[in-house]
């Protein structure tokens, strides 16, 4: 569980949850530019063009998309761990 740290069993604190979801946003960005260069080069495509089609159907905050969601989610924890919870 990417809330919990491993060798002491307990929560994580503040600010460290986002880090974790920009890797997995970071993955999936890096997975997509992967999948639209290796199409262009089997010429079904031009990469630039692939990268805006995915990126405007599964990488923006407001689609319902597990990346969508974790971006959300993301704005969401940087918004609360700067004004509403408390460093205990």
């Amino acid at each position: 569980m990417l809330s919990v740290k491993p060798h002491t069993k307990t929560w994580k604190e503040l600010g460290n949850y986002n880090s974790c979801l920009s890797g997995v946003i970071w993955v999936a960005q890096l997975i997509i530019f992967h999948t639209s260069v290796c199409l262009e080069k089997a010429e079904l495509g031009s990469t630039l063009e692939r990268i805006e089609q995915y990126c405007g159907r599964f990488l923006k905050q407001d689609t319902e998309t597990p990346i969508g969601e974790i971006l959300g989610w993301r704005l969401l924890l940087f918004t609360v761990s700067k004004e509403v919870v408390g460093p205990h």
